[in-house]
């Protein structure tokens, strides 16, 4: 899991210049990023953590702090924020409170973030043991419940295209992608059969996980012939059980070809 830092804001201050270097002599890949929506748009936050430094300049900007649940999905790590608790208090407004992965308030210790970052290495040793499984839907709030529901058995990456979905697979190789059938643009069944055209990708399972239940869309899908069609209605337990029951089967699978 690639370990990213952003920092997003002015990394002029004495506290951030000594987080940052800090945290790249712990191997951590640090960059900075003003709060500016586009060159915002243009970073790829995927496997990354957004620290975002809320100072006078930010407090002034609204606007460009509101422009990060745009870009951010939260994916395999998260929006930290650090600055007085009443400033905080005034831009969360902003920012979805799921998006918040946690508040450093001033005045702070370097060590405590330091400190911070070093649990969630400890922690993404356990998850990279997990089943990774890439969920992809033009929904935010889509991908958040679905995280929600899986990130405790599995490590869960998110796209919210079919674009972002393909750039996510050029470079990495999930176990599984459950995948959504509209979507703007591109829609699920294009996507899987981008990803079934590329030689790199066109072993990885598929399943889809969507709304629609409609006879002529099953039967489109079916014939592509993922490797499942599940409904966003399926309650929690039954879609893990099915999930569990499938990483099984490949495992199963896999040992009688070694076999």
């Amino acid at each position: 899991m690639e370990r990213e830092i952003s920092f997003i804001g002015d990394d002029s201050s004495f506290i951030i210049k000594s987080i940052y270097d800090a945290l790249s002599k712990d191997g951590f890949k640090c960059k900075t990023i003003a709060l500016d929506p586009a060159e915002m748009t243009e970073m790829t936050p995927t496997g990354s953590y957004l620290f975002l430094n809320i100072d006078d300049n930010a407090l002034n900007r609204r606007n460009a702090i509101s422009h990060i649940k745009n870009i951010w999905n939260g994916d395999s790590g998260q929006l930290l924020i650090m600055g007085y608790k009443s400033d905080i208090a005034s831009v969360i407004e902003y920012i979805p409170a799921d998006m918040v992965g946690n508040c450093f308030y001033r005045p702070i210790n370097a060590r405590d973030v330091l400190d911070y970052f070093s649990d969630i290495a400890k922690k993404e040793e356990k998850v990279s043991q997990k089943k990774h499984i890439l969920v992809v839907d033009d929904s935010g709030a889509e991908l958040r419940s679905i995280k929600n529901m899986l990130d405790r058995d599995f490590r869960i990456s998110m796209a919210n295209s079919g674009a972002s979905a393909i750039s996510f697979l050029t470079v990495n190789e999930p176990d599984l992608i459950l995948l959504d059938y509209d979507m703007p643009v591109v829609d699920g069944p294009q996507v899987m059969q981008m990803i079934r055209s590329e030689k790199r990708m066109d072993k990885i399972p598929i399943m889809f996980l969507t709304g629609k239940d409609d006879r002529e869309s099953v039967e489109s899908v079916l014939a592509l012939k993922p490797q499942g069609y599940l409904l966003k209605s399926t309650p929690q337990e039954k879609l893990l059980s099915f999930l569990f029951g499938f990483f099984e089967k490949e495992k199963n699978a896999t040992a009688n070809m070694e076999g």
